[in-house]
């Protein structure tokens, strides 16, 4: 079985969507979390220069570019409510118990 290497900075931005993946489906996966005192080295070395990275058995697999985001205004209750059972799935529950707390 492969590993995984999830490298993103210390926070749920882009990457957090990865990693409750990596929770639902119950795979182990390296959670590689970054500050930006190492980031000016790190980016020299990062496909794009970007994150975050997935590398696969040692391989780099995926690298995102920055991509244009939009925010989801708070009347949304569909989404909303999608969000309250997903967070209630076993695994989602657990990666969500156990995750860091951070700024963003």
């Amino acid at each position: 079985m492969p590993s995984y290497k999830f490298t993103y900075f210390n926070g749920k931005g882009r990457a957090e969507v990865s990693r409750l993946l990596f929770a639902a489906a119950g795979k182990a996966f390296d959670d590689v979390r970054i500050d930006s005192a190492q980031w000016s080295d790190l980016k020299k070395v990062m496909p794009q220069g970007t994150l975050p990275v997935l590398e696969v058995g040692g391989k780099t697999k995926i690298s995102q570019s920055a991509k244009k985001r939009e925010e989801f205004l708070a009347d949304y209750k569909l989404l909303d409510a999608n969000r309250k059972k997903v967070e209630q799935l076993p695994k989602i529950k657990e990666y969500l118990k156990k995750r860091p707390v951070t700024t963003f």
